[in-house]
């Protein structure tokens, strides 16, 4: 989740610093920019500005890569991601191994966003070995993706040259330094990088915590009870640490350890915690696969609002157990909540309860509130035609 979110905040800032590492012709550089302010306000007719501009015989490789990045940067800021995603494609085709990492870690950005981290791998790897002073977005990246992937021994030097920005990195990339170096079996390096963040913030409980399981892990049984009896002393977390601390759980594969910890805060914190607080706890306890205490925190959110996500969320998890009653009661009230702003997906999966509870009437009433034309159009086609051969079965 909170990767997602860093993706995010990445994707909309790649542009302006990995251009800038492209040479490029004094002239086409001039002509962009008198594109982008003429444009500023109409950005279809920059893009193809830019790319009548791309099509110029006059333009140098170095020039056209820059071109394209323009394009591609300009279609994610108006999020016509699948848009960057096949123009970038269709750039990189063909090409040498060594033709435009720029392009390629911008493709690789893409794909992280869509969670396709085996397509973006090689493309990050491609970028990493040709460029000479890597980004410090690029390293986030590479990063991510081998961290995702468990390639902790690789993920090391990447990390390592990312802490090397020391006015930009935040304490995570520390946290999962001292990660990376246990599950690369680099215990000392681990314990060196948390003593030093212990002398810094020694009133922090994350630290000691991971110090704890380090000792644990090296089945230093009294140091790490020890470090836990130190971390019990700085118990009353801000809700902003937890939140911190929680999402670094769920990011190492450990979302019922983050719940258990957000849940605590929160509980301290009631004052302070608002709707988006218990729809995290709420999706942390879903992947930790404790559904009902996730519906339980869904409801909460529920109270919170007047919209219906958190009682879709409650829809879906009922109908994952076959729960059909509970999960329609819920359904039904994200529809009334949300009225005429009610998803095509929402209308979809009511439909489907309702013919699971054999209330065919209901059902269709469901159907009938999606677009045959729309993305839903056929799923509903498929519902109906489903239906009516019960019925032409009922009939003989």
């Amino acid at each position: 989740m909170i990767w997602r979110v860093i993706l995010i905040v990445l994707l909309v800032s790649l542009a302006a610093p990995v251009l800038a590492q492209d040479r490029v012709s004094s002239w086409v550089g001039q002509r962009i920019m008198r594109i982008k302010d003429f444009y500023s306000e109409d950005p279809q007719q920059a893009l193809e500005s830019l790319a009548e501009l791309g099509q110029s015989r006059a333009l140098q490789d170095s020039d056209r890569v820059y071109v394209v990045a323009e394009q591609a940067a300009l279609l994610l800021q108006i999020e016509r991601s699948d848009e960057a995603r096949e123009l970038l494609l269709g750039a990189l085709d063909g090409r040498g191994e060594d033709y435009a990492p720029t392009l390629k870690l911008m493709l690789a950005q893409i794909y992280l966003t869509d969670a396709d981290v085996e397509s973006a791998m090689p493309l990050l790897e491609s970028w990493f070995s040709q460029t000479e002073e890597p980004s410090y977005i690029g390293l986030n990246l590479l990063a991510y993706g081998y961290l995702q992937t468990e390639q902790y021994e690789r993920a090391v030097p990447v990390i390592e040259g990312i802490l090397t920005f020391t006015e930009l990195v935040s304490d995570q990339w520390f946290e999962l330094m001292a990660y990376a170096y246990m599950q690369s079996g680099r215990t000392e390096d681990a314990m060196a990088v948390l003593d030093e963040m212990i002398a810094i913030n020694p009133d922090e409980v994350r630290w000691w915590r991971q110090l704890s399981s380090l000792f644990l892990l090296m089945e230093d049984y009294s140091s790490g009870a020890a470090s836990m009896a130190i971390s019990s002393l700085y118990e009353a977390l801000s809700l902003e640490h937890a939140r911190r601390l929680a999402s670094l759980y769920s990011i190492i594969g450990m979302p019922a350890d983050g719940a258990r910890l957000f849940r605590e805060a929160l509980d301290r914190n009631p004052e302070e915690s608002d709707y988006e607080d218990r729809m995290m706890l709420g999706e942390m306890l879903v992947l930790a696969r404790e559904v009902d205490a996730a519906i339980e925190v869904f409801k909460q959110a529920s109270d919170m609002v007047e919209h219906g996500e958190p009682a879709l969320k409650i829809g879906q998890l009922h109908m994952q157990w076959e729960r059909y009653e509970q999960a329609r009661e819920a359904l039904r009230m994200a529809t009334r909540r949300n009225g005429e702003q009610s998803t095509e997906q929402l209308w979809y999966l009511l439909a489907i309860v309702e013919i699971n509870l054999d209330n065919f009437s209901a059902a269709y009433d469901a159907l009938g509130r999606i677009d045959p034309d729309g993305s839903y159009g056929e799923r509903a086609g498929n519902l109906e035609a489903f239906m009516q051969n019960q019925a032409n079965r009922a009939e003989q």
